[in-house]
């Protein structure tokens, strides 16, 4: 009886060790993931939170479904997410070792929410300090620009952009339309499309540019520029027989200072010859329409030289504590001697071209109030513009003769002098 009450409890002890045992095994936790459609979704996180703080974490396979195993019995929580789609949650997972549990999980697809938030203080504001397609340019930002006055004018029509109307861009100086670029030198500030709307325009006032030049300190200050180019690194014009000069000068000075202790002036002078040239390239005819010579055209290359002189004087004078006079007088000269020639444009087609613009300008400025500025402007400008043609049997190229015989060019040309 002794040694049957043994071998019970014996067996009773391997019975609660078997069952302690088989309660305390770890469970597994197995799913898949899809879309509203039924589609898998791979690469989705899935993320498993259980009692004693424990996180374990998986990611689905190309097939939607992953697996997690040797989790301790208790209850979980599963969230799954996936870019594009919404978070996936479940809490309260109980999991025993006595089964294998499987939790399928489908995600929206989630809505894309945009927030705009309208404040009541918000206006239109007309001022133009606070215009932000406006653009100054001052100090150390003129620095980038060109010294060169054809390379600044395209810049700034650059920067301007299209203008409302037909005539494009326009330029003033100082406040005056129909004004020459001034040297980089002698410009203070450059204002482009500062304030489109003004009902001081006589039009929208895109692709407006306004210099304002400098004027005279309390101190006498200069400065001197020198540019010169003789073009030795310039491609050659494959067509041109003679390989031709390009020479470019340019010389820009400055000066300005005090007269009185009210007065000051400031005076500048820029002088430009830019030497280029044409290429004529003609196939010369018969009486008859056939073509003369044809694998010898007339080929010449022309000087075609452009001088440009400026000159400018600004006075400023203080009237009072609320009142300023400006006085400015400019002169601009252009002389083409030969123009309109290349291509089929002959020698005998070329004009010469000389203008002249004096301009004389008169600034009074009143400071009504910190808010109030009142400026009255007069100016008178007189533009001489001259063409006359060539002489059809001598034409004068940078003072050299350029001479032809025969009453058209033909080939055998003679030519006397040189480019």
């Amino acid at each position: 009886m002794n040694h049957f009450r043994k071998v019970v409890f014996v067996g009773l002890a391997i019975l609660v060790l078997a069952m302690a045992a088989f309660a305390q095994a770890p469970a597994n936790l197995r799913g898949q993931v899809k879309d509203p459609s039924g589609a898998a979704i791979p690469g989705a996180s899935v993320t498993v939170t259980g009692p004693n703080g424990i996180v374990r974490t998986s990611e689905t396979n190309t097939n939607g479904e992953w697996n997690i195993t040797g989790l301790p019995v208790g209850d979980y929580t599963v969230r799954v997410g996936a870019v594009g789609f919404e978070m996936f949650e479940r809490a309260k997972i109980a999991l025993s070792s006595a089964r294998l549990s499987t939790l399928d999980a489908t995600l929206a697809i989630a809505s894309e929410r945009q927030e705009v938030t309208v404040k009541d203080e918000q206006t239109v504001d007309v001022d133009p300090g606070k215009n932000a397609s406006a653009t100054v340019l001052s100090g150390a930002d003129l620095d980038v620009l060109s010294d060169d006055p054809d390379d600044l004018a395209n810049d700034l029509q650059a920067l301007a952009g299209p203008a409302a109307g037909p005539n494009g861009g326009q330029i003033f100086v100082d406040g005056f339309s129909n004004g020459q670029l001034p040297a980089k030198n002698s410009i203070r500030e450059i204002r482009v499309n500062s304030n489109p709307f003004a009902a001081e325009y006589d039009k929208i006032g895109f692709g407006r540019i306004e210099i304002l030049t400098k004027p005279g300190t309390d101190r006498l200050r200069g400065s001197l520029l020198a540019d010169f180019d003789a073009g030795k690194f310039d491609a050659r014009n494959p067509y041109a027989k003679v390989a031709p000069s390009f020479l470019t000068r340019n010389l820009q000075g400055n000066i300005g200072g005090s007269i009185t202790k009210k007065t000051s002036f400031f005076v500048e002078y820029n002088d430009r010859y830019q030497d280029d040239q044409a290429l004529i390239k003609a196939i010369v005819l018969n009486p008859d329409f056939t073509v003369r010579s044809p694998n010898d055209p007339l080929t010449v290359s022309p000087n075609t030289p452009n001088s440009r002189k400026a000159f400018s004087s600004r006075i400023d004078y203080q009237l009072g504590t609320k009142h300023t006079l400006q006085g400015r007088y400019t002169l601009h000269t252009s002389d083409r001697p030969v123009n309109g020639v290349g291509n089929f444009s002959l020698l005998s087609q070329a004009t010469q071209n000389a203008a002249k613009t004096n301009s004389f300008n008169v600034t009074e400025t009143w400071i009504i109030s910190p808010a109030i500025i009142n400026e009255s402007r007069f100016q008178y400008a007189r533009d001489h513009d001259t063409t006359d043609g060539a002489n059809p049997s001598i034409t004068t190229v940078a003072g050299a003769p350029f001479q032809y015989t025969g009453s058209a060019p033909v080939p055998g040309i003679s030519v006397v002098g040189a480019f």
